[in-house]
């Protein structure tokens, strides 16, 4: 018999920096790897080659918490914050869903900043971000 345990935005939290972030409206992560056909005769390739991994990282968040990230951020400036961990938790144990988590390391914020437009009922800011490993 197959049991499917099937996670909805519910069962996520969000662990950035040793803080729960409650702001949270959305979370992306990727793993990449840089691959390319080597050729020869031919027009087909006759292998694909791997080289480096990248990783990348987007967090969707309410103003507030960008406020406290940019607040503990040297000189207020969220892409100085240096290599901050976090760990993106699926699941939820008192309805029979366990835990599954991925650990993002060494974050670095590549932008910083709001976007406001007329009509919004929240400020949402968007960071993007590379890593230098995702453990899942």
């Amino acid at each position: 018999m197959f049991d499917s345990n099937l996670y909805g935005w519910v069962d996520l939290s969000l662990i950035l920096a040793g803080r729960d972030v409650i702001e949270i409206t959305r979370v992306k992560y990727a793993r990449k790897a840089d691959k390319e056909g080597v050729y020869g005769k031919g027009g087909k390739p006759l292998a694909i080659k791997r080289g480096n991994d990248s990783y990348d990282l987007e967090i969707e968040m309410l103003d507030g918490g960008y406020d406290l990230l940019v607040a503990a951020s040297p000189m207020g400036d969220i892409t100085r914050l240096k290599q901050v961990t976090a760990a993106v938790t699926f699941g939820n144990p008192a309805e029979g869903r366990p835990p599954r988590t991925a650990t993002i390391i060494g974050i670095s914020f590549t932008e910083g900043g709001k976007e406001v437009a007329q009509g919004d009922k929240s400020v949402k800011v968007s960071l993007p971000a590379i890593a230098m490993d995702i453990i899942e």
